[in-house]
C-alpha cells in the first residue's frame, strides 16, 4: 500500500495551487501543513474546498516562520519570528540549550493549537526537515497528535534495499543519510506503536528530495512492494520537478489503476 504526501502546504500560494492541482488530477491523496506559513489561511481555505484532501501538521522548527511572536520566542527565532535555516544548527540548540528547548515546546504546542482552530480534521503529524523526530520534539508531538486524532506520525526511514533497486544515482552520500535517519529513529516505532499510531514500513522521498525524477516514482508504483509505504513531494517549489512529475499522464494512470494506492488510510488499514 502506496500513500502519497505533499510536505510545506501553506509555505507559498505557488505550493498551495501545486498541491491541489496533483490533488485534483489525482496523484495527491494528502497535504501537511505548515502553520506558520505565509499562505496558510489561504491552504486550509483550499483544504476546505477539496475535502479528500487529507490534512496533516508540518511541525516548523527550522527554515520557517513561528506562530508565536518573536518576544515569546526570542532565543529561538529572529526579530520577524524567522527560525534559522541550518538543520544542525537548530538540531543542536535546542538539544543543549534548556532554554531554547523550552520556547520551542512552548511553539511547537502553539502550532498544535493553532491547527486546532481552523475547522480541519487532523491526519497524521510530520516535521519541516524531519524535525518532529529531535529528541526534544517528539514526546509532545506524540502527545498532541494523540489529543487531536492524528493517525499516523512520519518515521523517516527509508527501505535502501527497494531504494537500490531504483533507478537512481546511488551516491554514497545519499545511502550515508538514510543510515543516519536509521539511527534517529530508533526506537520510534515503539513508542508510536504502544501509544495506538500506525506506522508506514518505509518512507520515500527521503533520499531523492532534490533530485526525485518520473523514473523514480515510476519505478516504485510498478515494483510489487509489500507491506505500507509514504512517498512524499515538495510540489510547488522552486528547486525541484515535482509537480512536473505529479502531473505526468503516465504516473496518474499508473496512481488511477495502482490496486493499493491508499486514498483513505482511515478505512483501510486504520481500525
Amino acid at each position: 500500500m502506496i500513500l502519497l504526501n505533499a510536505d510545506d502546504f501553506g509555505a507559498s500560494s505557488a505550493v498551495n495551487q501545486a498541491v491541489i492541482r496533483a490533488h485534483q488530477a489525482g496523484s495527491l491523496h494528502s497535504a501537511s501543513l505548515m502553520m506558520g506559513g505565509i499562505a496558510a489561511q489561504e491552504a486550509v481555505e483550499l483544504a476546505k474546498k477539496n475535502p479528500a484532501l487529507r490534512i496533516g501538521i508540518h511541525l516548523t522548527a527550522v527554515d520557517g516562520k513561528a506562530v508565536l511572536n518573536p518576544a515569546e520566542i526570542p532565543l529561538i527565532v529572529d526579530k520577524e519570528g524567522n527560525f534559522p535555516n541550518n538543520p544542525a544548527v537548530t538540531w543542536i540548540k535546542y538539544l543543549f540549550n534548556p532554554k531554547a528547548s523550552e520556547q520551542m515546546q512552548k511553539e511547537i504546542k502553539a502550532q498544535f493549537e493553532a491547527f486546532q482552530k481552523i475547522g480541519l480534521k487532523l491526519s497524521h503529524v510530520d516535521g519541516h526537515h524531519h524535525q518532529h523526530i529531535h529528541p526534544k520534539i517528539f514526546n509532545l508531538a506524540v502527545e498532541m497528535g494523540k489529543e487531536l486524532g492524528a493517525k499516523w506520525i512520519r518515521v523517516p526511514r527509508e527501505d535502501l534495499t527497494i531504494w537500490r533497486k531504483t533507478p537512481t544515482q546511488k551516491q554514497f552520500w545519499k545511502a550515508a543519510h538514510g543510515k543516519i535517519y536509521h539511527w534517529l529513529t530508533r526506537g520510534m516505532k515503539q513508542k508510536l506503536e504502544k501509544e495506538g499510531f500506525f506506522i508506514f514500513d518505509s518512507v520515500f522521498g527521503l533520499l531523492e528530495t532534490f533530485s526525485l525524477t518520473s523514473e523514480y516514482v515510476l519505478s516504485l508504483l510498478e515494483m510489487n512492494l509489500n507491506g505500507s509505504h509514504e512517498l512524499y513531494f515538495h510540489p510547488g517549489a522552486n528547486w525541484n520537478h515535482d509537480l512536473e512529475i505529479l502531473l505526468n499522464s503516465k504516473i496518474i494512470e499508473k496512481i488511477k489503476s495502482h490496486p493499493n494506492i491508499l486514498t483513505d488510510l482511515e478505512s483501510k488499514i486504520i481500525p
